[in-house]
């Protein structure tokens, strides 16, 4: 996702290609020498801007009315961003070295080479895990979501507390139920935050989708309506194709009727992705929080592409089964969540030219089946640069575009927080006063850092999904 997948977010429009800003530019004709620190700083540089175009890409294409200015911001902003950064870099630029890629490293690119430092040797642990009770995760006790299928992973279940709390909640599974059972009632229609024209578009939208199969529920109506700017045949168009796409697939229906088996997934919610539905906003909508870790590109580099794309569907089906338990105990739909992005681990480790692609992939699945999840994202901890980025970038959207997302470095994290989301369902970690399990980032209902994937689910991967 999202996509929900690499610090949550992704987008389709991202280039595959990153282009070296500065780096070996044989136009220029220069290059960082050894002893300074334009390399780092330009690569940290398109990082910031590749990562940030992400969180737009995802979230305009999640938004009404957004997609053809996204194109449009996409298709330009690496140039505007490489021209405006390398003018403001070209003064520490000396004359051109020579680079060699690590031998038995081909996965790093030619411009990246001074940069690469070999990998820390990682040594696997086993633990020895106590019996827990039913349902709850306790410190040193037995992790339930990979030990069973009874349970999911927390991340999942934070929309089950009601108030912050030290605990965490129940982890037992979603109920059995299909997209079309589980779905909101035609009653909640009036309840919808809509306007009325929207709202006589979704029933003209649900009179021409009379003979696609699927639901045809209030919510999903809006989501694809708004999704297409509110052109009917468009939206229908969205629909029809989507639906058949996830009927053909069967990978949400599995998921949801536990008929597909969920175990490698379960093992990877550890990994990938860094999120988690903890808390509401102002609006008493869900907050989904997500979190860069230093290997997320990694795992998206030895995971197959297959198996993610699967693990994409996976997410998505969890995080939609629980905004409708939350839906069905409060009695209302419940569409939209604010997305909070952590970027604070954000640096030269998350470029991976493996990575790229396969992430695509992922985001191509959100967007064109799973549309508007989100509504609006706020960015904290960002470095310094990603501001610089964003000052550039915003300029190509609209202002209703830029007005859904907040750029927050550390100084200002608190403070931008506050304006949508209550203090005390903020992790203590970005200045709130929540600390699930005493944990400052309320571990391990949001997943925190780990190290590289265990080679034993690396080879399992590949059994089931050879490439």
């Amino acid at each position: 996702m999202i996509s929900m997948s690499m610090a949550g977010v992704a987008t389709t429009h991202i280039p595959q290609t990153l282009p070296p800003v500065g780096i070996e530019s044989e136009s220029a004709g220069l290059v960082a020498s050894p002893d300074t620190r334009f390399g780092e700083t330009a690569l940290v540089t398109i990082v910031s801007a590749a990562l940030l175009l992400t969180v737009i890409g995802f979230s305009c294409t999640q938004w009404s009315g957004r997609s053809d200015t996204l194109k449009q911001g996409l298709s330009m902003s690496s140039e505007v961003c490489g021209q405006s950064l390398a003018s403001q870099m070209a003064p520490t630029l000396q004359k051109k070295t020579k680079r060699q890629v690590p031998e038995g490293r081909n996965d790093v690119p030619s411009w990246l080479a001074c940069c690469w430092r070999p990998p820390k040797h990682h040594v696997e642990k086993s633990t020895d895990f106590k019996p827990s009770p039913a349902g709850v995760w306790m410190p040193g006790s037995q992790i339930p979501w990979l030990n069973g299928e009874k349970y999911i992973h927390p991340k999942y279940c934070g929309l089950r507390l009601q108030e912050p709390s030290e605990r965490l909640p129940s982890l037992d599974r979603f109920p059995f139920l299909s997209f079309e059972d589980s779905a909101a009632p035609d009653a909640w229609e009036p309840l919808l935050r809509c306007s009325d024209s929207e709202r006589d578009g979704c029933r003209e939208l649900r009179a021409r989708l009379t003979d696609i199969p699927g639901s045809k529920d209030p919510v999903t109506m809006l989501r694809f309506l708004r999704a297409r700017q509110g052109r009917v045949d468009a939206a229908a168009d969205m629909y029809a194709s989507a639906m058949h796409w996830r009927a053909a697939k069967g990978w949400e229906r599995g998921f949801r009727l536990n008929t597909m088996d969920d175990t490698l997934h379960r093992q990877m919610d550890e990994y990938l992705p860094s999120i988690a539905l903890m808390g509401r906003d102002h609006d008493g909508d869900p907050v989904y929080w997500n979190r860069l870790c230093p290997h997320t590109m990694d795992y998206f580099a030895k995971v197959p592409s297959a198996f993610l794309a699967e693990h994409e569907v996976y997410v998505i089906t969890r995080l939609l089964q629980a905004l409708e338990e939350q839906g069905r105990k409060e009695g209302r739909p419940v569409m939209y969540m604010t997305a909070v992005v952590d970027l604070s681990a954000l640096g030269l480790k998350h470029i991976n030219r493996k990575a790229l692609p396969k992430w695509s992939i992922t985001a191509r699945i959100l967007e064109d089946n799973f549309p508007e999840m989100v509504k609006r994202v706020i960015v904290v901890r960002a470095p310094p640069l990603v501001s610089t980025v964003w000052r550039v970038v915003s300029k190509v959207f609209d202002e209703g575009t830029r007005n859904k997302f907040q750029i927050a470095d550390q100084s200002q994290c608190l403070e931008t927080l506050e304006q949508f989301i209550n203090k005390r369902w903020i992790p203590e970690a970005l200045g709130g006063t929540n600390h699930l399990e005493g944990n400052p980032y309320c571990e391990p209902l949001i997943p925190g850092p780990k190290g590289p994937l265990p080679t034993r689910l690396v080879e399992a991967l590949y059994k089931v999904y050879p490439e």
